[in-house]
């Protein structure tokens, strides 16, 4: 097993998964001022590599500060959402393919577009995984690949009205057991929180 680490996040799931491998390691929360909205054309990936590298070196500064000798281990990451969206050139005809990106809802109207778009459709789970280990920082992609049944907009009242939504990208939570979710290629831990795969790969 490696050496206990810092996890830089405030995921109660990520704690949770860790925690049930058997890992050691002390949380800390990363500044809110970290998690900032997607730049203008920045990708899902430039994303989400942005934000995981941005709470591993807020936590490293914070503890820096307090003990300008330590080299912690810290493990950070962060999750999004893709969906394709198609549409119709009315001018030059053809087909436009736009990839829509969705992170935490801000609230349950903003869970309900989600889910209204999501539906029906294939989409991506991306995350980067970011280990800040012995001055040198490593990121990991992880894709998993998702379809969503084309759910009644009852069935998304009746999900939204859990609030189970809360903090997830792409305003769902596979472990939340809906049966209208299905894992199509890739790994599972990564659509519940981390891709707990290549943190063991990394780590050792």
């Amino acid at each position: 097993m490696p050496q206990p680490f810092i996890l830089a996040s405030r995921s109660p799931r990520r704690k949770k998964m860790l925690t049930a491998a058997g890992y050691k390691f002390e949380v800390v929360h990363p500044d809110e001022k970290v998690e900032t909205p997607r730049r203008k054309n920045e990708t899902a990936l430039q994303y989400v590599m942005r934000m995981a590298q941005a709470k591993v070196l807020n936590v490293y500064a914070a503890k820096r500060a307090e003990d300008p000798q330590c080299t912690p281990t810290i493990v950070g990451c962060d999750t999004v959402a893709v969906v394709p969206l198609r549409f119709k050139d009315e001018v030059y005809g053809g087909e436009i393919i736009r990839d829509e990106v969705f992170g935490k809802p801000k609230d349950a109207e903003d869970a309900k577009r989600m889910l209204q778009t999501l539906r029906g459709k294939e989409h991506t789970v991306i995350s980067c995984l970011c280990i800040l280990q012995a001055g040198i920082l490593k990121t990991r992609i992880s894709k998993t690949q998702l379809k969503m049944d084309n759910i009644s907009d009852e069935e998304i009242d009746e999900y939204i009205a859990t609030k189970k939504w809360k903090g997830k990208a792409g305003a769902f939570g596979y472990q939340d057991g809906n049966d209208w979710l299905h894992i199509i290629e890739g790994s599972e831990s990564n659509v519940v929180g981390m891709p707990m795969e290549q943190l063991a790969a990394t780590l050792q």
